[in-house]
């Protein structure tokens, strides 16, 4: 649960990927209950100190189905494992790429660009309908060699636009209609 500078609530959904097949419902007090065991929750992910077998694996519903994702940096690796996991769940993914494969449900921008994103968020409203989840992958470094020193302004400028600026400009574009339809999340 989130307070708004406005003074209003907005609850987010969260999924924790690995967890202990032995945690129900039940189990994890809700933040109103108790907000400081609830923030702690290596306790509940991790039960009684036992992980998930490595290399095991689990089926469970997620109860994501016709649910909304925007996914930046979906092209390769990270984004389009999480394009590929969302998909499988039954979740309708408009993920963005600034090549586009041939695959459907990308959008060309580039993200580290205000245009970029504009397009990226308009795309989304308007082929999914609104926004359920946006999750940002996206990110990198171009910037030399030579640490600290050998960087000047206009890298320090450019691995902003590219790691950080997306998520803000993305966020202030899409955030209203999640606060409009009362719920979302942002990864």
């Amino acid at each position: 649960t989130l307070r708004l500078l406005s003074g209003e609530w907005l609850t987010f959904q969260c999924v924790l990927v690995l967890y202990d097949r032995s945690i129900h419902d039940g189990d994890i007090p809700s933040p109103q209950e108790n907000p400081y065991e609830f923030t702690q929750t290596s306790g509940y992910l991790f039960r009684n100190g036992r992980l998930p077998r490595v290399g095991s694996s689990m089926s469970y519903d997620l109860q994501l189905k016709d649910r909304r994702a925007v996914v930046t940096g979906a092209t390769m690796g990270i984004g389009a494992a999480v394009v590929e996991a969302l998909s499988a769940a039954g979740v309708r993914v408009v993920a963005s790429a600034r090549n586009v494969p041939s695959t459907q449900g990308y959008v060309a921008a580039d993200l580290s660009t205000a245009a970029g994103c504009q397009h990226l968020a308009t795309s989304a409203l308007k082929t999914l309908g609104g926004v359920d989840m946006v999750i940002h992958v996206l990110g990198g470094s171009s910037s030399p060699a030579g640490g600290f020193a050998a960087l000047q302004d206009n890298h320090w400028q450019a691995e902003l636009d590219l790691n950080l600026m997306p998520a803000v400009r993305l966020d202030r574009l899409l955030l209203p209609e999640m606060l409009k339809q009362g719920s979302g999340v942002i990864i």
